[in-house]
C-alpha cells in the first residue's frame, strides 16, 4: 500500500542520515539480511556493526565505564564498587517538571490533547469524549490570556457525532479570531482529521497515517448463532420498524437501507466540510478521501496537511500567528480536572513506578 511505502521511505531517510550511511543502504540491509548474517557466521550484532548501524559491541560492565568516561566519573579502578549517580529517564523528567515551572506570564499557549478513540459524552483519560473535549476547548476560549490553541491529535476515529460537537466547539474558538493549529501524532484519521479539519494549521509528522476521510457502519447481529443453538425469536409490534433493530433477529431490510443511506449522507457532509475548510473543491477532496490512508508526506502533496514537523513546531508557529515573540509566552496543558480518588491513584502509581522498573527490567514493548 502507498501509506506502507511513504512510512519505510521516511524510516529510510531518518536512519541512513543519522548513521551517514548511503541512501538504499538500509534496503539492501534488509533485502540481504539473510546473506549479511552468513557472512558474519550467524552474529548478528557483528552484522550490524560491519554494515554500521551500530558503532561498537559492548558489555555492561564495559557500557558503565563508557558512560563513566562520557560524564567524567571515577573509573572502577579508582572506586570501591562497581557503581554511578544516575538517574531513570522517567525520574529526571518528572525532576525536572518539579524544579522547573513554567514561567509565569499572561499571554499563553494552549495546548490540549486529544488521544484514544473519539466517543460520545464525556470520557475518562485514555479516549476522547465529544463533551469532555469541548470543555476544556471552552476554557481555553473563556481564557483571554490565551492567544493560541494547539490540539495535538492521536486517533484514528471513531463517533461521528461526538466529532462534530468537537469540530464545532473548535470552530466558535477560532470565531474569536485567535488562531487553531493542529499538531497530528503517530494517527489523525476518519474522526481524528474531521476534528482537525478546520485549523488555520495542520502539521504533521512525514510518518503521520491521516486522511481515512470516509464513513462506514458495523452492526453485530446473532441470528445464525442462535439458530445453530435451536434459539428462535418471536414477538408482536405495531409498525415495519418494530424489532427491525434487534441484533437477536438480525437487521431488516428497512434498517439496512436507512444505515446505507445515512452513511451516504455523513460520507457527502464530511467532504464538504474538508473542502470548505481546506479550500479546495469537493472534487479534490473525494479524490483524496474514499477512506484512504494517506502518509503524513503524501498528505502534505495532496493539501490534507499544511506542514511537516512536530508538536514544539506547531506551538512555535501558532505563537507567529498569534503575533507572540518567542520566549514571551507561555505553554499552558489544559488538562480534565482530576477528583481526589483519581489523584491518590495517579500519586501511587508514580512512586512506585520506580520500583517497578526495577523488578520488571524497565520499560517493554
Amino acid at each position: 500500500m502507498a501509506f506502507l511505502k511513504a512510512l519505510w521511505d521516511s524510516y529510510q531517510a531518518n536512519v541512513t542520515a543519522a548513521r551517514h550511511l548511503p541512501a538504499q543502504a538500509l534496503q539492501m540491509y534488509a533485502d540481504r539480511f539473510d546473506e549479511l548474517v552468513a557472512d558474519a557466521h550467524g552474529d548478528t550484532a557483528k552484522t550490524a556493526l560491519d554494515y554500521g548501524l551500530v558503532d561498537e559491541l559492548l558489555s555492561r560492565d564495559a557500557m558503565r565505564e563508557r558512560i563513566r568516561a562520557l560524564t567524567g566519573e571515577p573509573t572502577t579502578e579508582d572506586r570501591q564498587k562497581d557503581d554511578y549517580t544516575a538517574i531513570d529517564f522517567h525520574d529526571y523528567v518528572e525532576a525536572m517538571r518539579r524544579s522547573h515551572p513554567p514561567p509565569s506570564r499572561r499571554d499563553k499557549i494552549a495546548v490540549i490533547v486529544a488521544s484514544g478513540t473519539i466517543l460520545d459524552g464525556k470520557q475518562p483519560p485514555g479516549s476522547i469524549g465529544g463533551d469532555s473535549l469541548a470543555e476544556l476547548i471552552r476554557h481555553a476560549r473563556a481564557d483571554k490570556n490565551v492567544k493560541a490553541l494547539v490540539l495535538r491529535v492521536d486517533s484514528g476515529g471513531g463517533s461521528a457525532f461526538a466529532s462534530d460537537v468537537i469540530l464545532r466547539e473548535l470552530e466558535v474558538f477560532q470565531q474569536t479570531k485567535r488562531p487553531l493549529v493542529v499538531s497530528m501524532g503517530s494517527v489523525a484519521a476518519s474522526g481524528g482529521y474531521w476534528i482537525s479539519m478546520s485549523a488555520d494549521e495542520i502539521w504533521a509528522s512525514p510518518a503521520t497515517l491521516t486522511g481515512s476521510i470516509g464513513v462506514g457502519a458495523t452492526v453485530p447481529t446473532f441470528q445464525n448463532t442462535l439458530e445453530h443453538l435451536g434459539v428462535h425469536i418471536d414477538g408482536v409490534g405495531t409498525t415495519k420498524l418494530s424489532g427491525a433493530t434487534d441484533i437477536l433477529r438480525g437487521l431488516g431490510d428497512n434498517v439496512k437501507a436507512y444505515i446505507k443511506e445515512s452513511v451516504h449522507n455523513t460520507y457527502d457532509e464530511f467532504i464538504d466540510k474538508v473542502a470548505q475548510h481546506r479550500k479546495r473543491s469537493v472534487e479534490e477532496i473525494d479524490q483524496a478521501a474514499r477512506g484512504r490512508v494517506w502518509a503524513g508526506m503524501d498528505a502534505l502533496d495532496r493539501g490534507l496537511v499544511d506542514r511537516l514537523g512536530n508538536l514544539d513546531d506547531a506551538i512555535e508557529s501558532a505563537a507567529g500567528l498569534a503575533g507572540l515573540e518567542s520566549g514571551r509566552y507561555q505553554i499552558e496543558y489544559i488538562e480534565p480536572q482530576v477528583g481526589l480518588a483519581e489523584r491518590l491513584v495517579m500519586q501511587l502509581t508514580s512512586a512506585a513506578a520506580p520500583a517497578v522498573r526495577a523488578l520488571t527490567g524497565g520499560p517493554r514493548l
